[in-house]
């Protein structure tokens, strides 16, 4: 390991001792990490480099929006449909819980139900829901003072 002492040449460039700006440095020691050739690279002052960086980021770039684009559906059956808003209706649990309970998304569930409640709405049909019991009052008469 080689230790660089880097300085500023008072015009605004770092320098290392002898004069060379840090940048080649860099580039040189970065090809020669990499295993490039550097014959060709050191007339082109790094260029080359730099464009195969460039090059490589831009095909980064490409595949992470082909991996966005590409969004994947589950279509759920009628029958899972039926059976969502049926247990939902039918047990007095959130359409999350029904939804877990059937392997759905509980998005999807919620979004069912709520399609359900307004087409009943729109035909006139409004859905009665069952409504959880209270609970029993747990205090006694010796708590009534």
């Amino acid at each position: 390991m080689t230790l660089y002492f880097y300085y500023e040449d008072g015009q605004g460039n770092v320098v290392d001792e002898n004069g060379n700006e840090a940048m080649e440095i860099f580039l040189t020691n970065m090809k020669t990490y990499l295993g490039c050739q550097t014959g060709k690279d050191e007339q082109l002052g790094g260029m080359e480099f730099d464009e195969d960086l460039q090059q490589q980021e831009q095909q980064q770039d490409q595949q992470k929006k082909q991996q966005k684009k590409a969004k994947t559906y589950t279509m759920y059956s009628e029958e899972i449909n039926v059976l969502v808003i049926t247990y939902y209706l039918d047990k007095l649990v959130s359409a999350a819980k029904v939804g877990r309970k059937y392997n759905v998304d509980e998005r999807t569930a919620q979004r069912w139900i709520k399609e359900y409640k307004h087409e009943q709405a729109r035909e006139g049909t409004e859905v009665t829901e069952k409504k959880k019991p209270r609970p029993k009052n747990t205090l006694n008469d010796e708590h009534e003072h």
